[in-house]
């Protein structure tokens, strides 16, 4: 009898720990292998760029262009990655100062540099999901970025702007 009480306790104190100890997420995986456009956050732990670049001019047959347009494209995709991470911290910080947009946001230099410095160790956290050609030998890369929290953790960011009092 002892021992059942024992199995019981052990049995229910599982099953108030459990749920506190762990925790599932249930991703729209439809969502996510089929969107290739959508910039910006996915759900909160996914935030995606697309990078589109050009042939080089006077590149001439399809394999040429394509290998044109994908070198381009892989030479833009860590800068627009950082950028389409700092625009979307700058349009957050906005909002939070209360301000409608970020244009109001005066940017030094030095702050500017010091955000893309924090975005930038986001992009070991990426991979690229989608790698396709359009029929003007245009090449796209579709980058996604995931970690637990991303949302939160870039919305956390503390750099403070200088705002235009005069907007």
């Amino acid at each position: 009898m002892n021992s059942t009480k024992t199995i019981i306790n052990i049995v229910l104190s599982i099953a108030v720990l459990l749920p506190a100890s762990c925790t599932i997420k249930g991703y729209d995986t439809a969502k996510l292998s089929a969107d290739f456009q959508t910039e910006g956050f996915l759900d909160p732990d996914h935030f995606q760029v697309v990078v589109k670049a050009y042939p080089d001019r006077g590149k001439k047959g399809l394999i040429s262009k394509r290998e044109s347009a994908l070198e381009n494209a892989e030479e833009q995709l860590n800068d627009t990655i950082i950028d389409r991470l700092s625009d979307y911290y700058l349009t957050f910080y906005a909002k939070k100062m209360g301000i409608r947009d970020k244009t109001s946001i005066l940017f030094q230099t030095e702050k500017m540099a010091e955000l893309k410095k924090v975005m930038s160790r986001y992009l070991n956290h990426g991979y690229r999901a989608f790698e396709y050609y359009n029929r003007d030998s245009s090449a796209v890369l579709v980058y996604r970025i995931f970690k637990n929290g991303l949302r939160t953790e870039i919305e956390s960011i503390k750099i403070s702007f200088k705002l235009d009092t005069q907007n």
